[in-house]
């Protein structure tokens, strides 16, 4: 399945199956849940998980850039 992207006014988001990377504000630290075993998001492992909080990061810049520049596809 493809990633979920989302933005709001008060952070940014990116799931990616189980994972979600969250982070409130801009410039914030992200942080990381596993949202299959941690539903209420409770248990941060963005310190435990710093390669896939980097690897998801990046797809959220890479998509942000997209959205920018008008080119979705």
């Amino acid at each position: 399945s493809k990633p979920l992207f989302w933005e709001w006014s008060q952070g940014q988001a990116i799931r990616e199956g189980d994972w979600k990377l969250v982070r409130w504000g801009t410039g914030n630290p992200w942080d990381l849940y596993n949202i299959s075993d941690d539903p209420t998001e409770t248990n941060n492992l963005a310190a435990a998980k710093t390669e896939r909080v980097q690897a998801m990061e990046q797809q959220f810049l890479d998509w942000k850039k997209r959205v920018v520049s008008g080119s979705l596809n």
